[in-house]
């Protein structure tokens, strides 16, 4: 999982789940202008193994994670040779010769004016700790695709009434502002069918994680985590709400 090399930084051209876009209002009458991107509902589930007594959550790469831990001046994103003052500047003009043949699109310049191959950095520099979580871009209720998830990410076969609905929030406010519902579901030894791990099918890399109650309170006493802000509140979420449930018995 983190045997990482040769990220190479390229223009998005055709955006599959993402779509970025520019809106354009006025505020107290005052015009404004703020970049976007569009994408998909999604869900979150806090699972908890109450055979083991163990959260259950998932480690992950996340590409843009370890792209952000790269210092700023090698993460410049490319200029386009629209603006190749800019591009010049940067020391970015026709960045191709950069680039490895791990990226088709670097090779072809009529589709991508310039990329730029980033520095390696262990694989452990993008690699987050997260609740179960994906996407909700099917057409079904939000607790079918929570049950889907727990399924495929990490092996266990919940029932959607045992799926207990927590919050729905906004997450990524500052660029997408996106809605985000939050799960609670129980699972014991004999729900586990399956490894877990994602769909290969899709890319997906995933290792199932436990942490027991304590662990869980000690990580959120750290100056600094791997993790999303949506994981730590759903941990919070957890430990005010349900900790004491199972630590009585």
């Amino acid at each position: 999982m983190d045997n990482i090399k040769e990220m190479v930084v390229e223009p998005l051209t055709q955006a599959k789940f993402v779509k970025p876009f520019l809106l354009r209002y006025k505020q107290n009458n005052v015009p404004k202008v703020w970049e976007c991107i569009s994408v998909h509902p999604s869900v979150a589930v806090i699972i908890f193994n109450v055979d083991r007594k163990k959260l259950v959550f998932v480690k992950q790469f996340r590409p843009a994670v370890y792209f952000s831990t790269h210092p700023r001046e090698d993460r410049e994103l490319i200029v386009s040779k629209e603006d190749p003052k800019m591009a010049s500047s940067a020391g970015e003009t026709a960045s191709l010769n950069n680039c490895t043949s791990s990226s088709s699109k670097c090779t072809q310049t009529q589709r991508s004016p310039a990329c730029k191959r980033l520095p390696d950095l262990p694989g452990a520099c993008g690699i987050t700790l997260e609740m179960c979580a994906g996407i909700a871009d099917k057409n079904v209720d939000l607790r079918q695709v929570a049950k889907e998830e727990v399924l495929e990410e990490c092996g266990y076969e919940v029932k959607l009434e045992d799926l207990e609905e927590v919050i729905s929030y906004r997450s990524s406010v500052g660029a997408a502002g996106d809605r985000q519902t939050m799960f609670f579901t129980e699972v014991t030894d004999a729900s586990k069918v399956a490894a877990g791990g994602g769909l290969a099918a899709e890319g997906e890399l995933i290792e199932v994680v436990e942490m027991s109650i304590e662990e869980a309170r000690q990580l959120l006493k750290q100056k600094a985590v791997q993790s999303p802000g949506e994981f730590l509140f759903g941990l919070m979420w957890f430990l005010a709400n349900k900790a004491s449930i199972y630590e009585e018995h």
